[in-house]
């Protein structure tokens, strides 16, 4: 079955409420369940997506649930949680974050983190577009596609969104402290507006951990998620 054949068996059971992504051979499908009116998200890839797989059934803070995981013909295809909220993308257009209100999101995000690295996971592409804040300030990291398995072999392909991704991983690595790079990269652009390179963040305790989190040396930043959210 091919994932265009699953997504047609699908929508006899639920409806599309909105395209959330369409690009390349990838697509992100808002779906309602036509008679409980529940929502899902449907994620279509053309490859394999390990780290969902290794999510599947199973409840982390801070990370969406994986439904299920459908391999087919021409790639897979992921039913996840529909999680009701708004981007940090969408909200840093509103103004700049508190060290407080900061902290409460970069701790959820740690701790999403800390699931997938105890599992050797390594995300790849943190950022404020794949950040959904609850209303009640709850943080959830979405978009699982691009994590891999950290190991000492380069990776296939570079990933990552300019900006936020850490300088090793433009020559094909990525690491834990990749993630802590794009943490603190978050963090200061939450409070300043700014990349750290461009303005760092007048906060002094949030100006030291941006530092080190972004340091170009991965051995000099936090080791991991955990210990960046200790810093906090």
């Amino acid at each position: 079955m091919t994932r265009a054949e699953y997504e047609k068996v699908l929508r006899g059971i639920y409806g599309v409420v909105s395209t959330l992504s369409r690009k390349e051979d990838k697509t992100v499908l808002r779906l309602r369940h036509r008679a409980l009116e529940r929502d899902l998200v449907l994620r279509s890839y053309p490859g394999e997506v390990p780290a969902y797989e290794y999510l599947k059934g199973i409840r982390a803070a801070g990370l969406p649930a994986v439904y299920d995981v459908i391999r087919c013909e021409d790639g897979s295809v992921v039913l996840e949680e529909w999680i009701e909220g708004s981007s940090l993308a969408e909200m840093m257009e509103e103004g700049r974050f508190s060290y407080k209100g900061a902290k409460s999101v970069l701790l959820d995000l740690c701790e999403a983190l800390n699931a997938l690295h105890r599992a050797g996971f390594v995300h790849r592409d943190i950022k404020p577009a794949n950040v959904i804040v609850l209303k009640n300030g709850r943080a959830f990291l979405v978009d699982q596609e691009t994590g891999r398995a950290a190991k000492s072999t380069p990776d296939t392909h570079r990933l990552g969104t300019t900006g936020y991704a850490a300088p090793e991983q433009y020559v094909g690595a990525s690491s834990p402290q990749s993630d802590v790079y794009a943490l603190g990269v978050v963090l200061n652009v939450m409070l300043t507006g700014h990349h750290p390179s461009e303005t760092l963040t007048g906060n002094a305790r949030a100006r030291r951990i941006v530092q080190k989190a972004t340091a170009m040396n991965p051995e000099s930043r936090f080791p991991d998620a955990a210990a960046f959210a200790e810093s906090l």
